[in-house]
């Protein structure tokens, strides 16, 4: 008898307004909030400049060579700037794209693997995650690295459970072509994290013969083909890069203790898990204590086990992997998303078809909704003195709460089971929804603003400078076609290289620029180059040197916009 799975249309009607629903939920608030910094105006920038000079070899930071991450994201960007023009929509509809392709995915296997049921849920939970919502409209590598990864896992999966033969074949050979991407993405995770979790899979499954049919010699030369002419190309053009890279950026960075960005306990990703997931993150921790569920899935006697365990696998190794560092940005969990949408709608749908009874863990789910909505209101009808950097958003955290109390309500005197589901779904889409305004308001490190005003005064003969900071996002607003004078104390490497910071990035690519040094000036070259030109200077500061700015090196005040200060060599 046929497996009724297998009958199931991959896209119905319903499915097809599902996910025309979710093009439409995130594109209407991609273009809310202005240009992140410091993270997407890095990026855009590298871009940018790729886009203006049609060098797509070398990413640039300021005409610096950039050698932290590799080239695809930025061909990416690149091309959506030909495609939308400069400007943050087009920045950002890669990182959607990726964001929706992954939601397309993971409903496409759990069809594959399970039910329709499971399908929708899966899909849903994941498109209201406010984390994944917010990355997917963040123009950022997290989103991406996480889209390949997931494309490749999942159509290694469907590759293991397809008879040997050309089918299969060819699946793996897509899943090798998306480790690729991955890798030039993000760099050695995209082929060390599917190498992983297959070994630990095929250990637990005791599946000795699995690594002489993953067609692993010919899908290594794929691989190898795809990923091995930009290294090679960027090794003869600058033969320090292999050793930054893959030395430096990948093992003492995931080694090191210090000097990096974010540091966060080991239990840090476990929360941002939970939080990522609400309301959903009770059915995590349940299936964490069921035993007995965990030993047959550990076991995988059938093929529904094994696509489990292989999933939990997948959670367990990543989610172990990120944790032990001490660096933690909360985007590099993203790639355990799917995977655990997968395992929540799985258990969802068992519950909506009686297959399980777990009424107390719907009223701890509806409880939860209703105390964070709750909190939320409570924070945005009081004026409490330690609360006080919330009045900027108290309108938002209004609409969040009571949605999230009329849900929650609803969801308790309510009895069809998928109707619960859907209205405790009300709090994450608020959320979602809310989150691009709530950003704008409370992240006030965008110089749009100031820019707004500042711009007049910049000509084709004006020289733009920072002085002792890098402003990300200038060059991308102002669209610079030359590289900004950045003053700093260049000629000290352990100041430079100390901190993850704009002065350890573009001082690691001056060995490989020399021309840089040009505009990478010391503050005694600063001053040699300001008694030299006759050109107009406008000077981006802190605040904080405002006035040794002005009365040493006689600059006038332009503009002020909170820690942010402009100055220029001419009144104006």
């Amino acid at each position: 008898m046929l497996n009724k799975r297998l009958l199931t249309p991959l896209f119905t009607g319903k499915s097809l307004l599902l996910f025309l629903f979710f093009i439409v939920f995130y594109l209407l608030t991609v273009n809310i909030r202005p240009i992140g910094v410091p993270d997407e105006a890095r990026y855009a920038s590298i871009a940018w400049q790729m886009y203006l000079s049609g060098d797509y070899i070398n990413p640039l930071l300021n005409g610096v060579l950039f050698m932290d991450k590799p080239i695809l994201y930025y061909w990416l960007e690149a091309f959506s700037m030909h495609l939308f023009g400069v400007n943050n929509f087009a920045l950002r509809i890669p990182p959607l794209m990726f964001g929706l392709a992954s939601m397309v995915t993971a409903y496409l296997t759990a069809l594959r693997f399970f039910n329709i049921t499971t399908a929708w849920l899966a899909t849903v939970i994941l498109g209201t995650s406010p984390l994944w919502f917010m990355f997917s409209q963040y123009a950022s590598l997290d989103i991406e690295i996480a889209a390949w990864l997931t494309f490749t896992l999942l159509t290694s999966l469907i590759a293991l459970h397809t008879p040997l033969g050309k089918k299969r074949r060819l699946l793996f050979y897509l899943a090798y072509i998306f480790a690729a991407a991955a890798t030039l993405t993000k760099g050695l995770m995209g082929i060390v994290f599917p190498a992983m979790i297959l070994g630990m899979y095929s250990l637990l499954t005791r599946q000795w013969k699995l690594i002489k049919e993953i067609y692993l010699p010919s899908g290594l030369i794929i691989y190898l083909v795809i990923t091995l002419p930009w290294f090679i190309l960027m090794y003869n053009r600058h033969p320090g890069f292999l050793d930054y890279f893959f030395v430096y950026q990948h093992f003492y960075r995931y080694l090191s203790s210090d000097s990096f960005n974010n540091i966060q306990p080991f239990w840090f990703f476990v929360m941002v898990i939970l939080l990522g997931l609400i309301p959903w993150s009770p059915v995590i921790i349940k299936c964490c204590f069921e035993t007995r569920r965990l030993s047959c899935i550990f076991k995988a006697t059938n093929e529904k086990d094994s696509v489990l365990l292989y999933l939990l696998l997948w959670v367990i190794v990543l989610l172990l992997f990120f944790s032990l560092p001490a660096s933690k940005p909360p985007g590099y969990i993203l790639p355990v998303f799917v995977p655990l949408c997968l395992l929540v709608g799985n258990y969802l749908s068992d519950w909506i078809q009686h297959e399980k009874k777990m009424y107390w863990l719907k009223y701890i789910m509806i409880l939860l909704a209703l105390l964070i909505s709750l909190l939320l209101l409570l924070v945005a009808i009081t004026n409490f003195q330690f609360i006080h950097q919330f009045n900027k958003i108290k309108t938002e955290l209004l609409i969040i709460g009571a949605s999230g109390c009329i849900g929650s309500v609803m969801a308790l005197i309510c009895k069809k089971r998928s109707w619960i589901i859907g209205y405790l779904l009300l709090l994450p889409s608020v959320l979602c929804l809310s989150l691009p305004f709530i950003i704008k308001k409370m992240d006030q490190r965008s110089l749009q603003p100031l820019l707004t005003s500042v711009s007049p005064l910049i000509t084709s003969k004006t020289i733009v400078a920072y002085y002792d900071k890098y402003f990300y996002d200038i060059p991308l607003i102002l669209q610079c076609k030359e590289p900004i004078i950045v003053v700093s104390d260049w000629n000290n490497t352990k100041k430079s290289m100390s901190a993850d910071n704009w002065r350890r990035e573009l001082y690691a690519g001056i060995k490989n620029t020399p021309a840089a040094r040009t505009w990478l000036l010391t503050y005694d070259e600063f001053d040699q180059f300001l008694k030299a030109t006759d050109k107009p200077v406008i000077i981006f500061a802190k605040s904080h040197l405002k006035n040794f700015l002005i009365n040493q090196k006689k600059l006038h005040l332009v503009a002020t916009l909170n820690n942010t200060i402009v100055l220029s060599t001419q009144r104006h």
